[in-house]
């Protein structure tokens, strides 16, 4: 019997010191003995985390779209000022190509008018050849 007694003794300062050691613990952690064990949050807790979650996700979502927007800003961005220089080059081609067609069109009714025309032949030869008829004054315009 006393071998059952000291075990139970032994026993139950060991659950006495466990316990002084949980209200220690709690005590340095600010807490009392009642709020020590864990507790379940109220309604409005609960509501109030619920609501912080959800902005949270919101503020993540916004970022997220905000992020997927630079990137493709970032990537396109080169390709578009790519585009504006050969959009530029374009124009600049288009202007030559214009100039090139009025001149094309002006030497063939030049051509068309040395093949068929009698007095444009006499005065463009005239004027190649310096030639002039008596009584005629001429006068000439040098274009620099």
């Amino acid at each position: 019997m006393s071998r059952f007694y000291f075990a139970f003794v032994k026993q139950l300062a060991q659950s006495a010191a466990m316990a002084a050691r949980k209200k220690t613990t709690a005590r340095r952690a600010g807490r009392s003995k009642a709020t020590a064990r864990k507790r379940v949050p109220s309604r409005q807790v609960m509501e109030a985390r619920t609501q912080s979650i959800a902005f949270l996700n919101r503020c993540a979502l916004v970022l997220l779209l905000f992020l997927i927007c630079v990137a493709v800003g970032v990537t396109a961005y080169p390709q578009w000022k790519e585009l504006q220089r050969l959009e530029g080059d374009l124009a600049a081609v288009e202007a030559l190509e214009k100039e090139a067609l009025a001149l094309e069109d002006q030497k063939e009714r030049e051509l068309r008018a040395l093949r068929d025309d009698r007095e444009f032949q006499e005065l463009r030869g005239r004027d190649l050849l310096d030639l002039y008829r008596p009584g005629e004054t001429v006068i000439r315009i040098r274009r620099d």
